[in-house]
């Protein structure tokens, strides 16, 4: 029974550990370009923007499974 508690506690841990990572990530990335967010990403897609297009990307976590998945949305400013 205390394996049993012990495992549980560990595995909170690290499943803490994982999503404060990547909330960490998103939030330090929002200060900064979150184009270069999206090229590690998604680089194939962040190729597609360019300064003159006055994109905006809104980061979020989400998905019914553990280790959240990274979902994103691209605005355009300028048409």
């Amino acid at each position: 029974r205390a394996a049993i508690a012990l495992q549980h506690l560990w595995r909170r841990y690290t499943n803490m550990r994982i999503y404060h990572y990547y909330r960490d990530l998103i939030q330090f990335r929002l200060t900064g370009d979150p184009a270069a967010l999206l090229r590690t990403i998604n680089p194939r897609e962040a190729g597609l923007f360019d300064k003159a297009a006055g994109i905006h990307v809104r980061f979020r976590l989400g998905g019914s499974t553990f280790p959240p998945t990274m979902f994103y949305k691209v605005y355009v400013m300028r048409p």
